[in-house]
C-alpha cells in the first residue's frame, strides 16, 4: 500500500519518514520510493528515470529500452546510448513454431563499444524448427556510444513470423 502520492521525489518534497518504513509514490516521474524501517532514509525503488536522476547514479537497475515483437515477419531494432561508461545487461528471448523453410532463419546483431573498441554479438534464431533462444549478455558500454540490437533475415526467409522480447537494462 502506498502511504504518499507525491508530485516530484519525496526527498524534494520533504515528505516526513515514518519509523515504520513507508512507500512514495512520484506520480509525475512515475516513480516509487521507499524507506527501510528505521533509516531515516527514502531510496528509488524503481519506475522511470527523471531528468535529476542519471541512469547510471540510480541505486537500482532502469530498464531503459524494451522491444516485444510478437509473430513479426519485419525486421526489428532497438537501441540505447548511456551517457557515461557503464554495464549494461541485454535480454533477449527469441523464438519461431518452425513454419519456415529449410535454413531459413533470424539474425540477431549487437553492436556496442567497450574499452577495447567495437564489437560485435550474433545469435540466431532458426526458423525450419520450433525453436526458443534465451541469452543475457552484462557489456561495459563506452559513454556516448549506441548499443544496438537489430534482426534480419538469412537463407532465404523474407517474412517467416518470429517472437522476440528485448531489455536493455542499466546497472547501478
Amino acid at each position: 500500500m502506498i502511504d504518499y502520492v507525491t508530485n516530484d521525489s519525496p526527498i524534494t518534497a520533504k515528505v516526513p519518514i515514518p519509523p515504520k518504513g513507508a512507500l512514495c509514490w512520484d506520480q509525475v516521474n512515475g516513480l516509487l520510493y521507499g524507506s527501510v524501517p528505521g533509516s531515516g532514509e527514502w531510496f528509488l525503488i524503481g519506475g522511470g528515470v527523471p531528468a535529476t536522476i542519471v541512469p547510471s547514479e540510480a541505486a537500482v537497475p532502469v530498464i531503459s529500452q524494451r522491444l516485444q515483437a510478437i509473430n513479426t515477419t519485419t525486421p526489428q531494432s532497438v537501441s540505447l546510448t548511456p551517457p557515461t561508461t557503464q554495464m549494461v545487461a541485454l535480454s533477449l528471448y527469441g523464438s519461431s513454431a518452425g513454419a519456415g523453410a529449410s535454413g531459413h532463419e533470424v539474425i540477431i546483431t549487437i553492436n556496442y563499444s567497450c574499452e577495447l573498441g567495437p564489437e560485435t554479438i550474433t545469435v540466431s534464431i532458426p526458423l525450419d524448427s520450433r525453436t526458443i533462444v534465451m541469452e543475457t549478455y552484462p557489456l561495459l558500454v563506452i559513454g556516448g556510444t549506441t548499443i544496438t540490437l537489430s534482426t534480419a533475415y538469412s537463407g532465404g526467409a523474407t517474412n517467416d513470423p518470429y517472437n522476440l522480447d528485448v531489455r536493455l537494462v542499466q546497472m547501478p
